[in-house]
Parts: structure tokens; C-alpha cells; sequence
């Protein structure tokens, strides 16, 4: 378990990603960016079990009402970032996270 202090400090991009490689082990696939607003939520990447949906109403993303009950659905989770420019709120979907780590071990390994 985290203490608050570290829950809510800002995370580098390898911190992220190889905390997105733990949580995809554990059965997290999608990861999105949290809605830009007067309390700098954009901060906040959020991961999903399985893909959500965009609410453009209420200004979030979320499961759909027929995958609450979904044993795959697990509770979302939540990290501190800003530096992951291609995971943004903007995005028309979620972003696989095993595309992303795939893509990171490319330009990790300078063949990108």
C-alpha cells in the first residue's frame, strides 16, 4: 500500500509505463487520459479491464452499462501524469496498452 503523498505525486513516463506493464499482467487493458478542467484532472490516466466508453456529457470515460456486471470488469485504477502526450483526453478511444508497450519497447530499445 502507497502513502497518500505518493499516490498523488506525479509520475515520469518509465514510471507509468512500467507500472502499465504490472497492471496489464494483471488483466488492465486500456489506458485514457482524464478530462482537462479548472482542477487540472488531465493529470490523472486512468486504466480499464476492458474498453470504455467515452461520456462526452458528464466529461469522462466509463464502462458501458451492459459490462458492469462483466467478470472482466474490474475497478478502474488511477495514476499522476502529464508527460504521455499520446494519451490525451482528445483521443476518439481508449489506447491498448499492449500497443503502447510495444510501441515504448521500440523507441526504448532507440528503433523507432
Amino acid at each position: 500500500m502507497i502513502g497518500e503523498s505518493e499516490f498523488f505525486r506525479e509520475k515520469s513516463r518509465d514510471e507509468v509505463m512500467a507500472w502499465l506493464k504490472f497492471k496489464y499482467e494483471k488483466g488492465f487493458r486500456y489506458v485514457v487520459r482524464d478530462e482537462e478542467n479548472a482542477n487540472h484532472s488531465d493529470a490523472w490516466l486512468v486504466i480499464f479491464s476492458m474498453k470504455p466508453k467515452k461520456y462526452m456529457d458528464d466529461g469522462c470515460w466509463g464502462y458501458r452499462e451492459k459490462d458492469f456486471n462483466d467478470i472482466e470488469s474490474m475497478p478502474a485504477e488511477i495514476i499522476k501524469n502529464t508527460d504521455i502526450p499520446e494519451i490525451s483526453w482528445n483521443n476518439k478511444s481508449a489506447t491498448d496498452i499492449e500497443k503502447l508497450l510495444a510501441k515504448w519497447g521500440k523507441a526504448d530499445d532507440g528503433t523507432r
